[in-house]
C-alpha cells in the first residue's frame, strides 16, 4: 500500500452525478459558484476584505471575552452594592459568574443551525443586537436578580465564539486559514486576561478574598 495516495478515491464530477441521481436528487437543482471567478463567492473576494473580516471577527471574540471575565475580580463588590442590606451573597457572586458560561452553552445549539438556515450574516447581526441590549440592560439593572439574568442573556448571544471559526472556513482556502484561525482563537485569550487584570478604581482595587 503506498502511504503517499489517499485512503478515499476522488469523487468526479460524473461519479458525482450518478451518487446523486441514485439517490434520488435533482441535479438541475444543484447551486454552485462560477468556476472562473465569482463576486458572490466568498474564497474570491479581495484579500483586504477578508482581512478586515477577520480583524472585526477578532475585536467581536476580545469584547465578548473582556465582558464576561472583567465581572470576576469584583463580583462580590457588585453584588453588596446592589443588595439594600449591603451584605455579601456568596451564592449569588458566583452565580453571577458562572450563569454567562450558561447561556454561552446553550447559545450554540440555536446560533449554530440558524446561521446554516438563515445565513451567518443576519444570525450575527441579530446575535450581537441582542448582546448590545442585554449589556445595556445589565449595566441599568437594580437588582442582583435583574442582573443575573442580563448576564444570562449576554451569554446566550455570544455568536462570536460559535461563527468565528466558520466563517474563516467559508473565505479562505484550508491552506490559507492558518493566519484567520491564530488572531481569532488569540483575541478571546487576550480579552480574558485583560479583563481578569482590570478593576475598576470605583471599586478601590481587588477585594481582599481575591
Amino acid at each position: 500500500m503506498n502511504e503517499t495516495q489517499p485512503l478515499l478515491r476522488d469523487i468526479h464530477e460524473n461519479d458525482l452525478e450518478r451518487i446523486l441521481s441514485k439517490d434520488g436528487y435533482d441535479n438541475s437543482q444543484i447551486v454552485d459558484f462560477e468556476p472562473n471567478g465569482d463576486p458572490e463567492n466568498p474564497i474570491d473576494w479581495p484579500k483586504t476584505y477578508k482581512r478586515g473580516i477577520v480583524a472585526l471577527l477578532a475585536l467581536m471574540a476580545f469584547t465578548t471575552t473582556f465582558t464576561c471575565i472583567s465581572v470576576v475580580p469584583v463580583a462580590n463588590r457588585i453584588v453588596r452594592d446592589l443588595n439594600q442590606d449591603h451584605h455579601t451573597d456568596k451564592s449569588a457572586s458566583v452565580l453571577l459568574v458562572t450563569i454567562w458560561e450558561l447561556g454561552e452553552a446553550a447559545g450554540p445549539l440555536i446560533i449554530g443551525p440558524l446561521s446554516e438556515l438563515c445565513g451567518r450574516q443576519r444570525v450575527i447581526n441579530v446575535a450581537n443586537a441582542l448582546f448590545i441590549s442585554a449589556s445595556i440592560f445589565a449595566a441599568c439593572c437594580q437588582s442582583t436578580h435583574l442582573l443575573i439574568a442580563a448576564r444570562f442573556l449576554t451569554g446566550v448571544s455570544v455568536a462570536a465564539n460559535v461563527l468565528n471559526p466558520a466563517i474563516v472556513g467559508d473565505i479562505y482556502l484550508p491552506d490559507q486559514r492558518g493566519s484567520a484561525m491564530s488572531l481569532i482563537m488569540l483575541a478571546p485569550l487576550l480579552g480574558g486576561a485583560i479583563g481578569q487584570s482590570t478593576v475598576p478604581e470605583a471599586y478601590g482595587g481587588l477585594p481582599k478574598e481575591f
